[in-house]
């Protein structure tokens, strides 16, 4: 896996696609890599109460996002329509990218089909065991 770990994360109401968050990271080496996306939920957790995160509604539900995957270069955007209603908590994979080395942003943006758009982390693996 590649990138950094905060401990954040963004909770918006379905929008119009103006609002959005971006995760940035930079790989080190070019190649076929496996995006994944997190959503919180029962995996949230980890020795903690839901009713910890305020930001967090019992009714709230997710839908379809606008995810893009950014490049360096002009040109170098992929648009992916990630459905929320249909993953599960935790880690989901979005699909396998031939990348090249260097700076990648996931761009996450408020459009959805759901309630609200959660943007919690991304991670990026190498496919080939790197």
């Amino acid at each position: 896996m590649w990138g950094k770990y905060r401990r954040t994360l963004a909770r918006i109401p379905a929008g119009t696609g103006e609002g959005r968050a971006a995760f940035t990271a930079r790989l080190p080496a070019a190649g076929r890599w496996r995006l994944y996306y997190h959503l919180p939920g029962a995996s949230l957790s980890h020795g903690h109460q839901m009713r910890e995160y305020k930001w967090w509604e019992p009714a709230d539900s997710f839908g379809s996002m606008d995810i893009k995957i950014v490049g360096a270069e002009p040109g170098d955007t992929r648009t992916v329509t990630f459905d929320g209603a249909e993953a599960t908590p935790g880690w989901n994979s979005l699909s396998v990218y031939d990348r090249p080395a260097g700076p990648v942003q996931v761009v996450v943006s408020d459009r959805t089909s759901g309630d609200i758009v959660v943007a919690d982390a991304v991670r990026w693996s190498p496919v080939d065991g790197r």
